[in-house]
């Protein structure tokens, strides 16, 4: 897939882009020629990534399992960026300590649920609602 040189440049949030999976993502969306919103909890480790990446970046701070952090980088990047055409959700949880099942914590289950499966249903709520033009937040 490419982006047309003379055509006018896609918009992609990264949920997750500033390491792994996420960040290599996002650096091919930028070769591409695409606009880019990374996300992440580390702003150290964003701001590193949004440098890295260039001015066809920007990293906003978020943590997937907060609703109102997952609608406001949405807002950003399409008020940043003016749209928003692909989004990419590579958050996980890579900081929960392994252990046997009977192990884990409650609190360290509660959070891989938040984050991995709860990240994705909100990202994709407010995302979707961007990509279509419809207020996430009827009434």
């Amino acid at each position: 897939m490419s982006i047309p040189p003379n055509g006018p440049s896609k918009v992609a949030v990264v949920i997750g882009g500033t390491s792994g999976i996420g960040l290599a993502t996002a650096r091919l969306l930028v070769d591409m020629g695409a606009r880019v919103t990374i996300t992440g909890r580390d702003a150290e480790r964003g701001a590193r990534a949004s440098q890295e990446l260039g001015e066809r970046a920007h990293y906003a701070r978020m943590d997937v399992a907060r609703a109102d952090q997952v609608a406001a980088a949405i807002d950003d990047t399409v008020q940043r960026w003016g749209r928003l055409d692909w989004a990419v959700n590579a958050a996980a949880l890579a900081d929960t300590p392994f252990a046997r099942i009977a192990d884990i914590t409650e609190e360290d289950w509660d959070r891989t649920l938040a984050v991995d499966l709860k990240g994705v249903w909100l990202a994709m709520k407010y995302e979707l609602a961007a990509m279509i033009g419809r207020d996430p937040f009827p009434g």
